[in-house]
């Protein structure tokens, strides 16, 4: 019965497969290029884990925020593996694995964006994610949980693990097999515009 979660919403590719609560395989790639590695890592944990293709009964998928192509490309391939199969599709956000890795409760998340403003998110309000300037975030004075650096915020747990991965294990652990829209956590529109 085993699940496999793919993690391509940062700055690396991730993988991991996961039999009940036994972790068979993990592997992160330190590259940008999501698109080129992902399906190899895949046909690679597989292997290593003796699991062929149709033996999975559940795949996981980081929804984002973080890398507009990444994000596009784990969704791309987590929903071209359940199609035409019935085993469900489950999307977790990199807050919400970022929350599982800390040690709560917690009130907000933060994560680095790749620019001055971070992507933040307070959890009694999840459809609203944003990218707010650091101080806005200071003001509001919540218990946060960060991930890479405390951005300044007093207080802050700052989770210091180069992936969200043990995350988003946590979170296909504890819950429910059940399947969830991935929808995308895009918090501002990408950087490419296309000429008329």
């Amino acid at each position: 019965m085993p699940t496999l979660i793919l993690d391509t919403a940062q700055d690396y590719a991730a993988v991991a497969l996961l039999q009940a609560d036994q972790v068979l395989y993990t592997e992160v790639e330190p590259e940008k290029r999501q698109s080129r590695v992902i399906m190899p890592m895949v046909r690679h944990a597989l292997h290593q884990a003796g699991v062929a293709p149709p033996d999975l009964v559940r795949i996981v998928a980081a929804t984002g925020p973080g890398s507009f192509t990444g994000i596009r490309v784990g969704l791309a391939l987590a929903s071209g593996l359940v199609t035409g199969r019935d085993i469900p599709l489950t999307g977790f956000s990199c807050f919400e694995a970022l929350r599982a890795m800390g040690e709560g409760p917690f009130e907000a998340a933060v994560l680095p964006s790749g620019r001055s403003q971070p992507y933040y998110i307070e959890f009694d309000k999840p459809d609203q994610a944003q990218q707010p300037e650091v101080e806005q975030i200071r003001a509001r004075g919540k218990t946060y949980v960060c991930w890479k650096e405390s951005f300044g915020l007093d207080g802050a747990q700052v989770i210091t693990e180069e992936t969200l991965l043990s995350g988003f294990i946590k979170l296909a652990q504890t819950a429910d097999s059940v399947s969830v829209p991935p929808l995308p956590v895009y918090i501002r529109p990408p950087d490419v515009t296309l000429r008329p």
